[in-house]
C-alpha cells in the first residue's frame, strides 16, 4: 500500500431491494385495512372483482381484531423499511434492520392468509378469494427468498466488491 486510504466498496444491493419490497407490501397492507376498517360505503357488484364479503359473528369479530393488527403491523413495517433504506451505507446495520422489516412482513402475511382463510370458510370455492390466497402465498414466498438474499448475500457480496476494489487500484 502506499498509504492511500481505500474507499468502502458500495453497499450490498439485497437490502434496498429486500426494503423496497417491504415498504411496498406495508403501503399495500395498509390501505386495505384502512378501507375494510373505515372504507365500507356501500356494495357494489357490478364487476366480478367487487364482490361483497360479509362475515358475522366470531369470525367478523376476529377478522376486525385482524384487520387492526394489519394496520398496526404495516406501521412498524414501514418504519423499520425506511430506517433500512436510510441506513443503506452502514451495511450491518441496515441489514439487521432489513431482517427486522422483513420478520414484520411475514407477520404481515401471516395476518393476512388468516383473514383470507376466515373468508373462504365462509365462501368456499370463491374464485377472487382463492386468487388472493394464491397472491398472499406467492409473497410468502418470495418473503423467504428475501430471507435468504439476506442470508446469503452479504458475505458474498462483500468479498467480491473488496477483491474488485482492489484490482481496480
Amino acid at each position: 500500500m502506499d498509504g492511500k486510504k481505500l474507499a468502502p466498496p458500495p453497499p450490498f444491493p439485497g437490502v434496498q431491494l429486500v426494503s423496497s419490497w417491504a415498504l411496498s407490501y406495508a403501503i399495500f397492507y395498509g390501505a386495505c385495512a384502512l378501507h375494510n376498517i373505515y372504507g365500507h360505503i356501500t356494495c357494489d357488484q357490478s364487476h366480478w372483482w367487487t364482490s361483497c364479503y360479509y362475515l358475522y359473528g366470531a369470525a367478523g369479530d376476529e377478522a376486525g381484531k385482524l384487520e387492526v393488527a394489519t394496520l398496526w403491523c404495516s406501521a412498524a413495517q414501514a418504519a423499520t423499511t425506511v430506517a433500512a433504506l436510510l441506513l443503506a451505507r452502514r451495511t450491518t446495520l441496515a441489514t439487521a434492520v432489513a431482517f427486522v422489516a422483513l420478520a414484520i412482513t411475514a407477520a404481515n402475511h401471516c395476518l393476512v392468509a388468516r383473514i383470507h382463510g376466515l373468508f373462504l370458510a365462509a365462501y368456499p370455492g370463491d374464485a377472487l378469494l382463492i386468487v388472493c390466497v394464491a397472491v398472499t402465498v406467492a409473497a410468502i414466498i418470495l418473503t423467504l427468498l428475501g430471507f435468504a438474499l439476506l442470508f446469503l448475500g452479504p458475505a458474498a457480496h462483500d468479498a467480491n466488491a473488496i477483491a474488485q476494489h482492489k484490482m481496480d487500484q
